[in-house]
């Protein structure tokens, strides 16, 4: 039997911190994705085969799934853009680094991202939401967690992340 509309207002209501958490895990910085697009996009699908005759077994699986395709069609769509944009550019943009300058960027980006992928488990997504701008208290809302365990958790991985680029002689690292 499809959901009617307050039915699936309180399936969404119960996964919506999850739901947010899996979009955030799933986006990387940088990618011009807006998370509340993608969350609203995720809505949308579930509604559609929620309200339909479709039975969905195990709701959690099913959620993880519908963020992965969204965020796979997300950048597909916003990369097809850029390309097209970079075909109708006729000057460089001012903003491009000079190749030594873009290498170490890179290898700077790649030095946090290793960082962040050798944090615990429990440590490494509050730390990553605190470093995309979420303060502890959004934190525990998203994550099922207390503001202090939250805020714990963040910023103890956070200072994970600095004592491992420090050790990896990216000295200057700040924030």
């Amino acid at each position: 039997m499809p959901l009617t509309r307050e039915q699936f207002n309180q399936v969404m209501a119960a996964h919506e911190p999850r739901l947010r958490v899996s979009v955030l895990a799933q986006v990387g910085a940088g990618q011009g994705l807006d998370v509340d697009e993608l969350v609203q996009e995720v809505r949308i699908r579930l509604w559609r085969v929620l309200s339909s005759e479709k039975i969905v077994e195990h709701l959690a699986s099913y959620l993880r799934k519908t963020v992965v395709s969204v965020v796979i069609d997300a950048l597909r769509r916003h990369t097809a853009r850029r390309e097209d944009s970079l075909d109708q550019q006729v000057e460089p943009p001012e903003t491009t680094l000079e190749p030594e300058l873009q290498a170490d960027r890179d290898q700077r980006v790649k030095r946090v991202h290793a960082a962040i992928a050798a944090l615990p488990e429990r440590r490494r997504l509050p730390a990553q939401l605190l470093l995309h701008g979420f303060n502890p208290q959004e934190i525990a809302q998203m994550t099922g967690l207390t503001t202090a365990t939250a805020r714990n958790l963040a910023y103890r991985g956070v200072e994970e992340i600095r004592a491992s680029l420090r050790a990896g002689g990216q000295e200057d690292w700040d924030e």
